[in-house]
């Protein structure tokens, strides 16, 4: 229920009467996660890509996870704190442009909470954002990234790598 609240706040989806395109339908991934004191299970509603019949450019420009954790050590290494996160709402939080037009139909599981925010199970909806399964949604999300960077003033030294140096000159990194 809290993913399918956070796609009402950012407002993912938006209702259509007759779509002009084939739907790609959306599924739940179901993932048993580790807790204290047992097992949760987590859902997220995701596109099943392979139904999307576009031919869009997928490539994304992250740095291969080798040279991520080589980032981390060496950083470490130097007296750096370090830290790892991972965003939840990360591929949610980016608009789809206005020149894509992808409409999704939802799965029949959804749960019945679901009526209040007006999403119904089959229902057919337009795409406003990027949801996780849909093909472009990495390297949008990539480059979302790198612009609300840079306008904070980080620097891209890398694809999906950005630094920034205080006045103190000294030196923080990002490494998506």
């Amino acid at each position: 229920m809290v993913e399918l609240r956070q796609l009402h706040t950012f407002r993912v989806f938006e209702p259509v009467d007759s779509p002009t395109d084939r739907p790609i339908r959306c599924r739940f991934l179901r993932v048993w996660k580790n807790v204290e004191g047992g097992r949760k299970a987590k859902s997220r509603l995701i596109v099943s890509a392979y139904n999307d019949p576009r031919d869009v450019p997928t490539a994304t420009s992250l740095p291969h996870g080798a040279i991520r954790r080589l980032l981390h050590c060496v950083g470490l290494s130097l007296g750096f704190n370090g830290a790892t996160m991972d965003i939840k709402t990360a591929f949610i939080q980016v608009p789809l442009p206005e020149s894509t037009t992808v409409y999704v139909q939802l799965p029949p599981d959804i749960p019945a909470e679901a009526d209040s925010m007006g999403l119904q199970p089959h229902g057919v909806y337009r795409l406003r954002r990027a949801l996780y399964g849909l093909k472009e949604s990495p390297r949008l999300f990539v480059n979302h990234l790198q612009c609300l960077l840079e306008s904070k003033g980080w620097r891209c030294v890398q694809p999906g790598t950005f630094v920034l140096l205080d006045s103190g000159q000294a030196i923080q990194a990002i490494c998506s």
